[in-house]
């Protein structure tokens, strides 16, 4: 009698032994125990997404919701098992727009006058960093409004890198 493979499947990132979470495009690797002669036939939902091989890791940026990974070991005997399940949440990327507001010389134009403070404002709450940069450098402040005087030409530019939490 052959024993079957015995074992576990892991992600990175992680979140519980049976779930993970992502966002929308990043990369998530699924990890099952090794074991000597085993391979592996990775599946999401079910469909095979790679040929059988002696790769014990399956890396992804193409998952969808809802999302279910699970892995068919085989050992050098022949003897199969599925390893246990990871179900993916995948979360959509942060999302809005950005409103200025002066009062320097006629108010709201969008032409400030240098050394005016010009309000920068982005439309969604609730995510958990905002990183406000004006030409690439970071500012201090924290939130979705952020406040500034340091413009000094046409061309400066200012982003804010907003993450979710999720």
């Amino acid at each position: 009698v052959n024993p079957v493979p015995s074992g576990s499947l892991t992600s990175t990132p992680f979140t519980t032994a049976t779930t993970a979470s992502i966002c929308d495009g990043s990369s998530i690797t699924f990890t099952a125990t090794p074991g000597s002669g085993n391979t592996y036939n990775f599946k999401v939902n079910g469909t095979s997404v790679q040929v059988p091989s002696t790769s014990n890791t399956f890396t992804t940026t193409t998952l969808t919701n809802p999302s279910v990974v699970t892995v068919d070991v085989a050992n050098a005997s022949g003897c199969t098992t599925t390893f246990n399940a990871i179900a993916v949440t995948v979360n959509p990327p942060p999302s809005g727009t950005i409103a200025i507001t002066e009062n320097s010389g006629a108010i709201n134009n969008s032409e400030i006058c240098l050394g005016s403070s010009a309000t920068y404002t982005f439309s969604n709450t609730g995510y958990t960093t905002y990183v406000w940069k004006i030409n690439g450098t970071t500012k201090p402040g924290s939130g979705n409004i952020f406040t500034t005087t340091e413009l000094t030409n046409t061309t400066d530019v200012v982003t804010v890198t907003v993450t979710s939490g999720s």
